[in-house]
């Protein structure tokens, strides 16, 4: 009995030993927790924390109510969010790439690299998003009006289109102004006078503001650049007197022209709203044709954002209906027709994606001598053309591909639809800045590893560095200017229409 005991006593020690361990592990775990706890609290309870991202927001202040799911439509959001980045890809690019082989498809001479494919180079191409957008915005803008007419709500739809129009001025202007005039402010302080040797050198036109000798007289230089070119990009109007040519925001030459390409949409929407879907298909059609005719493309991308809206819609009110041949058994129906039907149909909007990339994909220069797009070339020697034909097949294909559609409506696709104009709008000044001082900084401490693949190691870097700031940033622009002047376009709005 004696040894037993022995053996025993031993055993509550230990046991003694491990309950002890676990109760100051989690003295030590609380401790942690009331640490972080009381972190996370001074954060959130600081002024600056309006500065921080919206995802490191929601982190330490999390939500009650659960998420909305995404509309139907939001694939449209994740699209723009993707081209926005392509678009600042570009243009971060110029600092340390070779413009001339951007510009260039694999085919032409001399153009042997992996990221001149067709396909691959719309990673870093940013001239197709331009037509991208426009298809995009065509979608979107006419999508309720669309559903009036089909159902018939007649009343609802006067509205709709009456506060589209009101607002549509509001939406691309006010932020437009804004960050052209922080661009004022920049050139006037002396941070846009850096000398970039390669805007001059390049392929591209990209063009910074001229500083004048005061305040005053770079205000009224701005207020000219508002009023000729952000109003209306055409080179009709002449510079007021003691004004220059000076362009603040070399990006924004877009903007004008998707107002007046929607105002355009929303006229076509009025006139043919009474139409059968057969004849305003037709002559949406045809208005298409019209304007690539005339070489606006920019209002045939809308137009066809109309059909593809119009289209897609009765597409998915037919799948809910039961599509079935009569004159089959109803065995047979449901395993030789439903059955390869929907796949097969999948498989072939697929191919019409890939195709509208490929297109897309079309060459700046030299397509010519590309010995896969000179048969386009021959056809239509216009770029913008066959940017244009590639955005509207890919975004016709993605209204009916479901799992395109899934990857374009996650968390970090709606997020970046979230903040895409706030991307496209800034990210000039950001590169003007910072960004082409950071990119070229970090390509230069690799000079010690030479080569290709060291050269493109480090700017995948400076990349990855500048995209994240340039979110950042874009979140902050997004909650203080974009989502401010909705706001105050609707208030606007209601103010006008009040009796």
């Amino acid at each position: 009995m004696d040894d037993f005991g022995e053996l025993v006593e031993p055993r509550k020690s230990v046991d003694f030993d491990i309950e002890e361990i676990e109760i100051r592990d989690q003295r030590q775990q609380s401790i942690g927790g009331s640490i972080f706890s009381q972190t996370v609290r001074k954060i959130r309870n600081t002024r600056y924390s309006k500065l921080l991202p919206s995802p490191i927001q929601n982190l330490i202040s999390p939500a009650d109510d659960p998420e909305p799911s995404p509309r139907s439509t939001a694939w449209l959001d994740g699209i723009r969010g993707y081209a926005a980045m392509v678009v600042f890809f570009e243009h971060i690019s110029l600092s340390v790439q070779d413009q001339h082989s951007m510009v260039r498809a694999y085919g032409s001479p001399g153009a042997t690299s992996l990221w001149q494919v067709p396909i691959i180079r719309l990673l870093y191409d940013g001239t197709p998003m331009v037509p991208i957008f426009y298809v995009t915005s065509g979608c979107a803008l006419s999508l309720k009006p669309l559903s009036h007419i089909h159902k018939g709500e007649w009343q609802n739809f006067r509205t709709t289109m009456s506060s589209a129009t009101f607002r549509r001025v509001f939406r691309l202007f006010l932020p437009s102004a804004a960050v052209s005039f922080l661009a004022m402010l920049f050139t006037q302080m002396g941070i846009y006078s850096h000398s970039y040797p390669f805007l001059n050198n390049g392929v591209m036109e990209l063009d910074l503001p001229q500083r004048l000798p005061n305040l005053a007289a770079q205000y009224v230089d701005w207020l000219n650049w508002v009023a000729t070119k952000l109003l209306y990009s055409e080179e009709i109007f002449q510079p007021l007197s003691g004004t220059t040519y000076s362009n603040y925001g070399f990006q924004l030459w877009t903007i004008s022209t998707e107002f007046w390409a929607s105002t355009a949409l929303f006229i076509t929407l009025v006139g043919l709203a009474q139409l059968p879907v057969f004849r305003r298909q037709f002559l949406v059609f045809c208005l298409c044709g019209f304007a690539f005719f005339v070489d606006r493309w920019d209002i045939a991308c809308f137009m066809a954002g109309i059909s593809i809206t119009e289209l897609s819609t009765l597409a998915t009110a037919s799948n809910k209906q039961d599509q079935e041949p009569p004159s089959l058994p109803k065995s047979i129906r449901s395993t030789s027709t439903r059955s390869w039907l929907p796949t097969f149909h999948q498989y072939a909007v697929a191919l019409v994606f890939v195709a509208g990339l490929f297109i897309a994909s079309y060459p700046g220069k030299q397509a010519s001598e590309n010995f896969i797009y000179r048969p386009f070339w021959a056809v239509v020697d216009s770029v913008r053309f066959w940017e244009s034909m590639g955005a509207i097949l890919m975004l016709a294909s993605t209204s009916q591909l479901r799992l395109i559609q899934k990857l374009l409506t996650s968390a970090t696709s709606r997020y970046l639809g979230r903040i895409s104009y706030g991307v496209y709008l800034t990210h000039v000044a950001f590169l003007n800045v910072i960004g082409w001082r950071i990119t070229p900084w970090i390509c230069g401490l690799a000079t010690g590893h030479q080569g290709w693949w060291g050269h493109q190691a480090s700017f995948a870097v400076g990349l990855v560095v500048c995209s994240l700031l340039l979110i950042w940033i874009a979140d902050v622009w997004t909650r203080a200017v974009d989502e401010p002047c909705v706001r105050l376009a609707k208030k606007v709005e209601r103010w006008a229409t009040s009796s």
